[in-house]
């Protein structure tokens, strides 16, 4: 469970275009601030805290990406569902790490991303197909494991049956859960 966001004074959402945390102060994503929410709007939604000056537009496979920010600007930052639809996370992951004080990571489990039908109950194929990682979380640390070309078109006998992810998932076991989170 995240904190409480609107009680930091600057809050980075890294990534956040489609779902924009509206407690973060500013934004970094590939797409405009015209196109957040997955709409084209001109106009600042309720409670938004970040400002069309204060997101800006970066591409994150740069090998040579720099945020704007000097270090340890913000207090906090949140990266959810952007790492695993990288194909080399490092740059963000420093950049990040870099200018914010604290954070919090999600991305989607192992358990999300080898069970068969998860995206879409009327197609065979696991995971997403745009998603270059399969990451685990061990010991606190995300570990990050490239998916091959023919991830989504997995032997049965390393898939899960969508039947058994529903029963894990509703379950509440420890480490059954679609998708991981790490506070750092």
């Amino acid at each position: 469970m995240k904190p409480e966001l609107s009680e930091y004074e600057r809050v980075l959402d890294v990534g956040g275009w489609y779902k924009p945390a509206p407690e973060a102060t500013h934004v970094v994503d590939l797409f405009p601030w015209e196109t957040r929410y997955f709409a084209l709007t001109l106009d600042a939604k309720e409670g938004e805290r970040y400002t069309q000056d204060s997101w800006h537009q970066m591409d994150f496979v740069n090998p040579e990406l720099h945020l704007p920010f000097p270090d340890k600007f913000f207090d906090f930052s949140i990266c959810s569902h952007v790492l695993e639809d990288l194909p080399d996370p490092r740059y963000i992951i420093a950049e990040m790490i870099r200018v914010s004080k604290a954070g919090y990571i999600e991305v989607p489990s192992r358990l999300h991303e080898q069970t068969l039908g998860v995206r879409d109950r009327a197609v065979s194929e696991v995971g997403y197909r745009h998603h270059h990682w399969i990451i685990d979380l061990v010991d606190g640390n995300l570990l990050f494991y490239r998916k091959a070309r023919s991830h989504t078109r997995l032997s049965k006998r390393n898939t899960i049956p969508l039947d058994s992810y529903e029963r894990l998932v509703k379950s509440d076991l420890q480490g059954y859960s679609p998708v991981h989170s790490l506070f750092w």
